[in-house]
C-alpha cells in the first residue's frame, strides 16, 4: 500500500510536459525496446536464444502427450489456466494499454507487467519433463530395470543440457563459497567500492553535493549524500517529471561522451567539466588519478583506491 500510494500520487499521468516524441524515445533508450513494444518483447523471448528451440519443441510435444491421459488431463488443464492467467497479465493487458496510450500520445501507466514472461520458462520444463515421469509409472512394477534407466537417463540429460546452456551462476559461486568454509563471500570488486562508501562518509559533510561516476545509488542510499545525477533515475523521472527527464536525457549524453574520452586524464577533465557545471562539490570516479593531473584542473584529489577516487572540485 505505501508503494502504491506513492506512485499513484507521484506518477504524472497524461500528456507528457515535453513533445511526446521525445518522451517516448527517452524511455526507450532508459528501458529497450521490448518494454514498450509488447509483440517484440515476445519474439525476442521465443527466438532470441536457438539453444531454447528445443526444450520449446519438447514441451508442445509434452502437452499433447498429456492431453491424450484422462486421468491427468484436468491438471494440464489447470496448469494451462495458470499460463493463460500469465498471458494476459503480462502480454495483452500491458498490449492493451500500450496501443491506448500511443493512439492518445500519453505515457503508459507501466512498463514493468512484460518481466512476467520469464514464469513461462519453468512452466516450458515443467512440459518437458512431465510426459518423462508419466512415462516411467508404466515400469513401476516391471521387473524389467532398461526402460525405468532408459527415462531416467533422457530426464537427466535435459536437466543436463539446460544447465550448461543457461549456467546457474549465482548457485555455483555459492557453493564454491561454503565449499571454502565461508558463509558469504564478496565480488572481487565489492571491497574497492565499500572502501569507496566509507571515504564518501568520511570526507564529504553530509550537506555537501557530488557527481558520482559509479556507485551513485550506494551512495544515495548507503552513504546518504547528495547525488547530482545517477543513470538510473531516468526510470522513475519517466513515471515523474518529464521536463526533469530531459534535462537527465541531456546529461546522460554528457557523461556517456565524457566516459567515452580514451586517456584518464581527458575523461577526468570532463568530468570535472560537468561537474562545476552542476555545481557539485565533490567528484568520484572510477579509475586512478594522478596527482599532477588534479593540481593542473585546480582540483584537490581527497582520496583514492585501486578502483576509485575522490576528487574535490
Amino acid at each position: 500500500l505505501p508503494f502504491m500510494s506513492a506512485y499513484l500520487n507521484n506518477h504524472a499521468f497524461g500528456a507528457p510536459s515535453i513533445p511526446y516524441h521525445e518522451a517516448y524515445q527517452i524511455m526507450e533508450q532508459r528501458y529497450g525496446y521490448g518494454f514498450l513494444n509488447i509483440p517484440h518483447a515476445l519474439l525476442l523471448f521465443i527466438l532470441h536464444k536457438p539453444e531454447r528451440w528445443l526444450f520449446w519443441f519438447l514441451a508442445i510435444v509434452g502437452v499433447v502427450l498429456l492431453r491424450q491421459r484422462q486421468k491427468i488431463g484436468r491438471d494440464v488443464r489447470s496448469i494451462g489456466i495458470w499460463a493463460l492467467g500469465l498471458a494476459i497479465s503480462s502480454l495483452f493487458i500491458p498490449y492493451v494499454e500500450q496501443l491506448i496510450a500511443r493512439s492518445l500520445q500519453l505515457i503508459p501507466v507501466e512498463v514493468d507487467l512484460v518481466r512476467g514472461i520469464r514464469y513461462f520458462v519453468p512452466i516450458m520444463l515443467l512440459f518437458c519433463l512431465w510426459p518423462l515421469v508419466e512415462r516411467s509409472k508404466q515400469f513401476e512394477t516391471s521387473p524389467i530395470w532398461v526402460p525405468r534407466f532408459g527415462i531416467a537417463s533422457a530426464g537427466f540429460l535435459l536437466v543436463l543440457l539446460w544447465v550448461v546452456l543457461h549456467p546457474p551462476v549465482l548457485a555455483l559461486r555459492g557453493m564454491n563459497c561454503w565449499l571454502h568454509g565461508r558463509l558469504v563471500c564478496m565480488e572481487k570488486d565489492w571491497p574497492a567500492a565499500i572502501d569507496a562508501l566509507g571515504a564518501v562518509q568520511r570526507k564529504i559533510p553530509p550537506n555537501a553535493t557530488i557527481l558520482p561516476v559509479a556507485l551513485s545509488l550506494e551512495i544515495r542510499y548507503v552513504a546518504l549524500r547528495s547525488v547530482l545525477f545517477s543513470g538510473k533515475d531516468g526510470g522513475l523521472l519517466s513515471y515523474v517529471d518529464h521536463d526533469r527527464l530531459a534535462e537527465w536525457h541531456r546529461q546522460l549524453v554528457v557523461m556517456e561522451e565524457a566516459a567515452a574520452e580514451v586517456h584518464l586524464n581527458d575523461r577526468l577533465r570532463r568530468y570535472v567539466e560537468v561537474g562545476n557545471k552542476l555545481k557539485a562539490q565533490y567528484l568520484l570516479v572510477d579509475f586512478p588519478v594522478q596527482q599532477s593531473d588534479t593540481a593542473m584542473m585546480d582540483v584537490e584529489l581527497l582520496w583514492q583506491n585501486s578502483v576509485y577516487s575522490l576528487v574535490k572540485l
